[in-house]
């Protein structure tokens, strides 16, 4: 039989893990990303991802897809473009085409689970901007990203010809560093600064708060 000892670690160790599982949940829940009463559905989690059945990679044009279940984007972009840019990006790939595949405007967020018909959009008037729902057209990015962050791109590429630009390998605020933390596949996709699953409650679900242009210095040398 187990000591009092071992008892008590294995029954710390589970609280611990339903800690850290309630924190993650509660991230989500009532976010912008929660779509519950939008959707008129229970389940936070499955607009987005799905335990069975998700999208074959290849055949929905991603090369990353974590158990995805909502249709992607075939989206064409008009990209930033400036003469101080050392680096030119190409395409949104990655996380940033899932993020799209709302916040282009042009797929349903209801358009999961194999539905292609949906009826809710990003931009929909019955999102007010509400814990719970999406804003309205601030969010519809369209196809046209000139007058946004550049996004799919080699930060190592940018930090080696731009000395303004720090190192993959400086640490972050939020421990770990710009490469284990920020960055995807060593590449700047729009989860570097947002978390969409809104674990640390930053505003415009930073993943550091920018007062001070914090966030923007954890990569640029100013």
């Amino acid at each position: 039989m187990p000591s009092r000892t071992t008892c008590l670690r294995i029954t710390t160790l589970a609280a611990l893990c339903l800690l850290s599982t309630a924190t993650a949940w509660s991230g989500v829940e009532d976010s912008v990303h929660d779509f519950r009463t939008e959707l008129s559905i229970n389940e936070v989690c499955v607009v987005c991802h799905t335990p069975h059945n998700a999208v074959d990679p290849a055949a929905a044009g991603l090369d990353y897809a974590p158990l995805w279940g909502h249709e992607s984007t075939a989206g064409v972009y008009t990209l930033y473009s400036s003469a101080s840019l050392d680096h030119t990006p190409g395409q949104p790939d990655g996380s940033t085409k899932l993020c799209l595949s709302c916040h282009d405007g042009s797929i349903a967020i209801d358009n999961y689970g194999g539905t292609t018909t949906g009826t809710v959009f990003v931009d929909d008037a019955t999102f007010d901007g509400s814990p719970g729902s999406a804003s309205g057209s601030a969010l519809d990015f369209g196809t046209n990203l000139d007058n946004d962050h550049p996004v799919s791109f080699s930060y190592d590429a940018v930090a080696t010809a731009d000395p303004e630009i720090l190192p993959s390998t400086t640490a972050t605020p939020i421990g770990g560093t710009i490469a284990s933390r920020l960055l995807v596949d060593g590449k700047v996709q729009c989860s570097s600064c947002h978390d969409v699953h809104d674990v640390d409650g930053n505003p415009s679900l930073l993943v550091v708060t920018n007062d001070g242009s914090a966030l923007c210095l954890v990569c640029h040398d100013k």
